[in-house]
């Protein structure tokens, strides 16, 4: 169910950045806390293999008896002991597929940044800067971009339905629980306004 509701979730991204992507990549209702981990418009795809990881970090560290038996129920609290070598395989296939997609997409949105610029830039030029003139030409470059902004923007989304999707199938349905249920708490935890305003205030005691 949870994981259904992820899907849905980046599906209707896709369908509002038909509409207009700029509010998605640029998005202004992320707090400061969040946009430090954002990625084309969203969290990024790392953030779910590396929350993977630790719980089986977590799980070669723990010492037997420290799982609550009690409030737990016993094959939640071993979920990750003795993990498959299948799942480790499958973390490592994912990240090898993350550090080439990643980087590669982020070429991509370089290179339409550096396009859109340099063609404005040649045509305040040969305008001389006069508005009137340069107004149209901006707007023809804008949407020409944003189409292929858009298109960089879904496969963004992509990677990060399909990092899910293999994390759900590598793992078994208590791992897959655990997992869901701490990526929520982890997102949710993002808009605590204690821990918020805690940010903030370091962040200019640095500035300091």
């Amino acid at each position: 169910m949870i994981h259904h509701h992820y899907q849905a979730y980046y599906q209707t991204l896709d369908l509002a950045a038909e509409n207009d992507v700029a509010q998605l990549l640029f998005p202004g209702w992320r707090n400061s806390l969040e946009k430090p981990f954002l990625f084309l418009g969203d969290f990024h795809p790392c953030l779910f293999t590396n929350l993977l990881r630790s719980f089986l970090e977590d799980s070669d560290d723990s010492e037997e008896g420290q799982y609550d038996f009690i409030n737990k129920p016993y094959q939640f609290a071993v979920a990750w002991r003795n993990a498959s070598k299948n799942l480790m395989v499958k973390i490592e296939q994912i990240e090898r597929g993350l550090r080439l997609m990643v980087p590669e997409l982020n070429s991509r949105v370089r290179v339409l940044q550096g396009e859109f610029l340099e063609r404005v830039a040649v045509k305040w030029v040969k305008y001389e800067g006069r508005k009137g003139n340069l107004r149209g030409e901006v707007e023809e470059a804008l949407v020409g971009k944003m189409e292929e902004m858009t298109c960089a923007f879904l496969d963004a989304n992509r990677i990060r339905r399909s990092v899910l999707s293999e994390i759900m199938g590598a793992t078994n349905v208590y791992q897959a629980a655990l997992f869901l249920e701490a990526l929520s708490q982890f997102l949710v935890g993002f808009r605590n306004a204690d821990l918020i305003s805690e940010f903030e205030r370091k962040r200019e005691n640095n500035r300091v």
